[in-house]
């Protein structure tokens, strides 16, 4: 009984260990693999077991107390004791799974967004503009602020499909895309995000815990363009979990409003997209 003892210690600690790894990896968007997930519950059924035999040994010890043991009962706890123990010690060498305990992160699909073409000489400068200030080094995140309907989205969904598609010169490791509108909140916007880059949320994640997963996913995804459309209010993007863009990590936040003022408080460069000049329209 006492190497089963030992065994069952030593795989407590071997399933705590692997369940920490897990537990970090789905916090940066990964999660355990298949093996895993069935060693795990192995573990615990075996834990069950176990604990079923140490009881009954334990209630036995007590009833031999001033009695003459019963031998053929001690014998079968024995038999058992050492049929587990064996069991133990092969969910042991199972456990160390050479090649990991997780999946990485599913490369994100970066399709292209429906949209229509740019028309007139105003609005080909306005993104040209756009571009130039997501490809240069001294804007990280940028305003497109302009009344509405006249061609923000469009504009940055025309900027979105050409990067986005550019495969002999990629300038950044993944592409997301959040239509914010007027209704949305930290947590709305946090598994807006989340579901964008299959974060694993849960219902009763709060803010933070939310903000961390996001933080992390990132953070593994290196360089990432971020377009906040249709913004009705500012957001602070620590508290939803964005890395600050800077030009160490190469991201880019761009955010689309109605609103200019909402470009200062978020530090963002403000560009306007103007309507159709007379000899345009």
């Amino acid at each position: 009984m006492e190497a089963l003892e030992n065994r069952k210690r030593k795989l407590i600690a071997t399933n705590n260990d692997i369940m920490r790894r897990v537990e970090c990896a789905k916090l940066q968007g990964g999660s355990a693999s298949d093996e895993v997930s069935n060693w795990l519950q192995d573990v615990e059924s075996m834990k069950r077991k176990v604990s079923d035999i140490q009881k009954n040994f334990e209630e036995q010890k007590n009833s031999w107390k001033g009695l003459f043991p019963n031998y053929y009962n001690r014998r079968k706890i024995s038999k058992e004791s050492s049929i587990l123990t064996g069991q133990v010690e092969k969910l042991l060498t199972d456990g160390k799974f050479e090649n990991g305990v997780t999946f990485e992160p599913p490369p994100l699909e970066t399709n292209a967004l429906p949209t229509m073409p740019i028309e007139g000489k105003t609005a080909e400068l306005t993104q040209q503009e756009i571009c130039n200030c997501i490809l240069g080094t001294e804007k990280r995140i940028i305003g497109v602020h302009g009344m509405g309907g006249v061609g923000k989205t469009t504009i940055m969904r025309n900027i979105h499909n050409d990067l986005s598609q550019q495969s002999e010169s990629k300038h950044f490791d993944c592409f997301i895309w959040i239509t914010v509108s007027n209704d949305v909140d930290v947590n709305k916007l946090q598994r807006k995000i989340a579901k964008e880059l299959n974060i694993d949320m849960k219902e009763d994640d709060d803010e933070d815990g939310a903000a961390r997963k996001i933080f992390n996913a990132l953070k593994r995804r290196k360089k990432f363009l971020l377009i906040l459309d249709d913004m009705w209010k500012q957001f602070d993007l620590v508290e939803v979990g964005i890395p600050i863009p800077s030009e160490e990590n190469g991201c880019k936040v761009v955010l689309t409003t109605r609103d200019k003022g909402i470009c200062g408080p978020m530090q963002a460069h403000a560009i306007e997209v103007r309507v159709l000049s007379q000899d345009e329209s």
